[in-house]
């Protein structure tokens, strides 16, 4: 009896390890460990029904896990923590302070970037792919130290005629490769994260600028984007990225950025939300591409080797369905193909921990 007991107790932590790993309440009553100490208080007349009792409870408790694995397969292969180096643009509003715009970090933008990244952990990543994102303390040179510190960019000449406003990044049409002020902001993020102490942190640069915009100064329809992975797409014809196993290496990820617009000019835009954008383009940091993350074709499924055929840069067909890598990011689901290839990159991100 006492070893049933012991084998319930221990069921009974497993879950709650497990309801802590995949984001659930910790602090939950522990129902089955109350359910044992009455147990041990009946008669030894008793003993009979309360083996049976016991033994139905373990085989429910076992059932309770078998079905969480199932329902959320990422928790089962451990946690991925993925660092970022997070910058604004001087000129957004998140640097304003009074009638000018600030130098150096603040506790709003901190609150503000804090707030999205625990989201898009909650909602997206954490259940998805089971991969947190978090960002490193910036070390103020000067000053107080903020997670974020603010980078100056020249104000661009830009197209003559064009109305350019400070803080705004020309990201060039939808689809193209990197422009010069994308190239010019990943250069001085960096740069600020390689100053003093900040020399030793690692992690996926982000960049948030007032606003995205063409060479004109007009809005651009991307509200992120990403520098692009086009050598890893190409390279051994799509085999290094597409073939399970694959044959992907640090350079692949070590210098993926996103560059997105702020808050502010998200909401006068129309577009989703700072979590969800950022959400996205992270995944295109991870080497996600386009698509609903389904199988086509003579596609293969994890965990058997093989070719993947899904989304636009393995060879998959015009989206039937939605995912968080659908081209405007408006899905919330996130494929067990997206899943895989999204942990097999975040395993070479320089500064990552785990799989824990």
């Amino acid at each position: 009896m006492i070893r049933i007991l012991n084998i319930l107790q221990s069921i009974e932590r497993t879950q709650i390890a497990t309801d802590c790993l995949t984001g659930k309440n910790c602090h939950r009553v522990h129902g089955v460990e109350a359910a044992t100490m009455r147990l041990k208080r009946k008669p030894a007349g008793n003993r009979k029904m309360l083996v049976r009792i016991s033994i139905l409870l373990i085989l429910g408790a076992g059932g309770i896990l078998i079905l969480s694995a199932c329902s959320n397969p990422a928790a089962s292969e451990g946690r991925i923590l993925v660092p970022l180096r997070v910058c604004v643009v001087k000129g957004a509003s998140l640097t304003q302070q009074g009638q000018s715009f600030s130098d150096v970090g603040n506790d709003k933008i901190d609150t503000v970037l804090s707030q999205a990244i625990k989201d898009l952990n909650t909602k997206w990543w954490i259940p998805g792919a089971n991969i947190q994102f978090y960002t490193a303390l910036y070390q103020s040179l000067s000053g107080p130290s903020f997670n974020v510190p603010v980078i100056t960019l020249p104000r661009p000449q830009g197209t003559p005629g064009a109305q350019r406003i400070l803080g705004d990044i020309d990201v060039g049409e939808p689809g193209s490769h990197e422009s010069q002020e994308m190239q010019d902001a990943h250069q001085a993020c960096l740069s600020a994260w390689s100053l003093g102490e900040n020399g030793k942190s690692t992690g996926t640069i982000v960049i948030i600028a007032r606003n995205l915009v063409t060479a004109f100064g007009v809005s651009s329809l991307s509200a992120g984007v990403n520098g692009g992975h086009f050598a890893t797409t190409e390279r051994n014809n799509g085999a290094d990225l597409c073939v399970v196993p694959r044959h992907l290496n640090v350079a692949d990820v070590a210098s993926q950025y996103v560059v997105i617009r702020e808050p502010i000019q998200l909401a006068m835009s129309g577009d989703l939300h700072l979590e969800n954008v950022l959400a996205h383009e992270l995944g295109h940091t991870l080497l996600l591409s386009h698509g609903d993350g389904l199988p086509q074709g003579d596609s293969t499924l994890p965990p058997q080797a093989g070719r993947r055929k899904f989304d636009q840069d393995c060879g998959g067909s015009p989206p039937t369905g939605v995912s968080l890598m659908s081209p405007r990011g408006e899905g919330d689901v996130i494929t067990v193909l997206q899943r895989e290839l999204a942990r097999d990159a975040a395993r070479l991100v320089p500064g990552h921990s785990g799989p824990i």
